[in-house]
């Protein structure tokens, strides 16, 4: 069932489960793999189920975790919604909030975080730079230690500039890789079947009211790790 968090005539949102894509594959891509149904098309037909409307949905992604983490994806239910978004978000308008868990504890329990990204297409991984590179991106976030529970380090992550695999990537430079991040060097969590990255908190402007819009989206409170930590949820 769709855990849905906002759904008005413009957007709509939901708290992604972590495995689960939100677009389909690239059918040239030959390094993906099928991981299920997309959100999007789940989305798609719980809009006509609902609605009753006659004729195809225009649904675009805005913004979602990776699909092997968990948290807030925004959809656009029209185009000129879709632009308005895209823009901000583009403007660095939108404001994430995201939790991760890590085995390792930061040598500082706050700090901000600025290195240079290049995303490496044969291995589908961020390249992490602390200086420019050419053809990287600026990447910065802020993060603080929340709690310390259960082997596992809770951070909150503040950043405007959201960019994929971006938390993970900056915090396995600093040898904090996410628990369940095989990818980026986590050797702690070898069952775990997802990363621990949850985009908890999303702030941004609607795109018909301009009013400021939060939206919120819980941890999976039955999770083995997640379940610790419910307690500091909003």
């Amino acid at each position: 069932m769709l855990d849905i968090l906002q759904d008005d005539d413009h957007l709509i949102a939901l708290n992604k489960p972590a495995g689960i894509p939100c677009l389909p594959p690239d059918p040239t891509d030959k390094r993906q793999a099928p991981a299920g149904t997309p959100l999007l098309e789940e989305v798609k037909q719980y809009l006509l189920n609902r609605y009753k409307r006659e004729g195809g949905i225009y649904l675009e992604l805005i913004c979602a975790p990776d699909t092997d983490a968990s948290g807030i994806a925004l959809f656009a239910k029209n185009n000129r919604s879709a632009q308005r978004l895209k823009t901000d978000l583009q403007n660095r308008k939108f404001l994430f909030e995201f939790w991760a868990l890590c085995a390792h504890r930061p040598k500082l329990e706050t700090g901000r975080l600025i290195h240079f990204l290049r995303y490496a297409y044969e291995k589908d991984q961020m390249q992490v730079f602390t200086n420019h590179q050419p053809n990287t991106q600026k990447a910065v976030l802020q993060y603080e230690l929340l709690a310390a529970l259960a082997n596992s380090n809770l951070l909150r992550v503040h950043t405007g500039n959201y960019l994929p695999q971006q938390v993970r990537a900056q915090f396995s430079r600093i040898g904090c890789p996410v628990r369940g991040d095989k990818k980026y060097g986590d050797t702690k969590t070898a069952s775990a079947k997802h990363v621990y990255i949850h985009l908890h908190k999303l702030t941004f402007q609607h795109p018909a009211t301009a009013q400021p819009l939060t939206l919120f989206a819980r941890v999976n409170e039955k999770d083995n790790y997640w379940r610790f930590f419910v307690q500091f949820e909003e």
